[in-house]
């Protein structure tokens, strides 16, 4: 009787030892999956910010009257910029969603961990509104400078054939005016040798 009393206990301790060692070992997982989660969200936050503020000041350039976007290769920058900005918020948004899965069981979290889940689902909303706003703010930006590049080219046309009507009418003058000398020494050469037939001056 006695053994056999000892020998479930012996089954229950296991158990027992067995489920808190499965415990601890779920519990060790979460945390490695945390820090592993909390430093890429970090990583990511610190190099969106970065290229968001590179694709702001491109904005700022486009804006620029004067500047000229095939020239200074600032569409193509543009659009390297804007595409790259994306596919880091989309990274972003994937981790901050592992992150919010472990925030399901607050339980295995502390209260500092589940704050700063939380500050990064805001950072990346933030982020997220921010880069919709700059999106606009270069497309409109763009729309502008090619606005403006076309009135350039339509001025400068109107110019080249503005100055191709001048030289063609000049051009006109000239002949005129060489026809007209040609006759008047035409005229003066028969009237000094004295020739009193009618001058024909087409020839």
């Amino acid at each position: 009787m006695i053994n056999l009393e000892f020998g479930l206990c012996h089954v229950f301790l296991d158990d027992v030892c067995s489920k808190r060692l499965r415990s601890q070992h779920n519990l060790n997982s979460i945390m490695a999956n945390y820090e592993q989660l909390h430093r890429q969200c970090r990583t990511l936050e610190n190099l969106f910010d970065s290229k968001l503020t590179s694709y702001s000041q491109l904005v700022s350039t486009i804006s620029r009257p004067n500047d000229d976007l095939e020239a200074s290769g600032s569409r193509e920058r543009w659009r390297d910029l804007q595409l790259e900005a994306e596919e880091l918020l989309e990274k972003l948004e994937e981790t901050n969603e592992q992150l919010a899965a472990l925030a399901n069981n607050p339980d295995t979290l502390s209260a500092s961990m589940l704050r700063a889940i939380q500050r990064h689902r805001e950072l990346f909303q933030d982020y997220s509104r921010e880069l919709k706003r700059t999106k606009a703010s270069a497309q409109n930006a763009l729309d502008q400078a090619n606005l403006l590049s076309g009135v350039r080219n339509d001025i400068d046309a109107y110019k080249s054939s503005a100055a191709d009507s001048l030289l063609a009418e000049r051009g006109r003058i000239d002949s005129s005016h060489r026809m007209t000398d040609e006759i008047l020494e035409y005229i003066d050469k028969h009237m000094k040798r004295g020739q009193s037939s009618p001058v024909n001056v087409l020839h």
